[in-house]
């Protein structure tokens, strides 16, 4: 939660991958076809970055 990858867990793939979707699909003057597709766009990069994130952090610290 505080290390250089920060930024991408918290502020990309949980805000914006996660809370935000929640709120727009629980929110009933937001749960439109726009908006939905809005939401769906936003879960899907947050899955990429968190993919991203898997994949960097398991590069970032060397093997020796």
């Amino acid at each position: 939660l505080m290390g250089p990858f920060a930024w991408s867990f918290l502020g990309v793939e949980t805000f914006m991958g996660k809370v935000i979707p929640l709120i727009l699909v629980l929110n009933p003057r937001t749960r439109t076809v726009w908006w939905t597709a809005l939401a769906s766009v936003l879960v899907v990069v947050g899955i990429f970055v968190m993919r991203c994130n898997i994949v960097l952090g398991g590069e970032y610290l060397p093997l020796i």
